[in-house]
């Protein structure tokens, strides 16, 4: 008679042995073979203790429990890594990876993929917040679509005290966000969830792209055939605050933003010649002093992120 022994590491398991799958755990030991979680979260922390708790509690809320969740320690100096060790010791799925210096955001991203066993690693990032049914709807979607690579959603924005203060949404359909991915970005970077697979055949983000690493990624996949698409529901919180990378390092962002859209067009040829247009906005917005940006998008265009 053949004994067959499973190991769960974790509380609350709910697992259904014949389909390998799992409710709560980070995974299992089936016949002495390792299950491992459906989904890998990947995020990175540098110095974000204001808003870190409740970023880590949105994930563990989840109403999809079968995940794990990789975080990097960026070299943080406040207490991030008192707060992440003790989640990391009250839940096993968290796995806490901690740099000695600051690398940065993709370097940071690359080491907690390659640490990851899931078959979709969902973004995060620590000061924002994902809706309950996040990952529910997005890994459901990825199973009935497997010719998409590459999925977020619809989001909401929000100031430093949690206030919405735009609806964003996004193309939901592959051609449309293909039509637009050459004008901006049409993901919420930290709502995304990435078929592993894709990530294996177009590698991992570019690290020189240090604060353009998601759009490069989104370029690379969309040439590998992949296919792009966005939920239409509002299943993320995004927040905005002086500390932004969006506001702090925008001149370095466009620079690498008009060289991304160059070579998509002029090398990659993904999209024809007229689309070189679509150059011109982010130089002139380069160009422009930041002060007057700030005034442009709070009075002229009613942007509530500028307060």
């Amino acid at each position: 008679m053949q004994v067959k022994t499973f190991i769960a590491y974790n509380y609350d398991i709910h697992i259904k042995i014949k389909n390998y799958s799992l409710d709560s755990a980070a995974f299992i030991l089936y016949n002495n073979k390792p299950v491992m979680a459906k989904v890998s979260v990947i995020m990175s922390v540098k110095d974000a203790e204001a808003y870190l708790e409740e970023a880590v509690n949105s994930i563990l809320s989840q109403s999809f429990r079968d995940f794990e969740f990789i975080i990097v320690d960026d070299g943080s100096k406040d207490r991030s890594p008192a707060i992440l060790k003790k989640f990391s010791r009250d839940d096993k799925r968290i796995q806490v990876i901690t740099n000695a210096e600051n690398i940065g955001l993709p370097r940071s991203l690359n080491k907690a993929i390659e640490s990851a066993s899931g078959e979709y690693m969902a973004r995060m990032d620590a000061d924002d917040i994902s809706m309950p049914q996040r990952f529910e709807k997005q890994a459901a979607f990825l199973d009935g679509n497997p010719d998409v690579g590459l999925l977020g959603t619809s989001y909401y924005g929000i100031d430093d005290k949690g206030t919405a203060v735009s609806r964003n949404m996004v193309p939901a359909k592959d051609e449309d966000i293909r039509k637009s991915l050459i004008r901006g970005n049409p993901f919420c970077h930290p709502s995304v969830m990435i078929r592993k697979s894709v990530l294996d055949k177009v590698g991992l983000y570019k690290e020189e792209f240090r604060h353009t690493e998601d759009y490069e990624l989104w370029f690379r996949m969309a040439g590998s055939g992949a296919k792009m698409a966005n939920l239409e529901d509002l299943l993320f919180k995004r927040r905005y605050t002086g500390r932004s990378i969006c506001f702090a390092h925008e001149n370095e962002q466009l620079w690498w933003l008009i060289k991304i859209r160059k070579k998509a067009i002029l090398e990659d040829r993904q999209y024809p010649f007229w689309n070189l247009i679509f150059l011109v906005r982010p130089f002139i917005v380069m160009m422009t002093p930041l002060g007057m940006r700030k005034f442009i998008r709070k009075y002229l265009l009613g942007s509530k992120i500028y307060g």
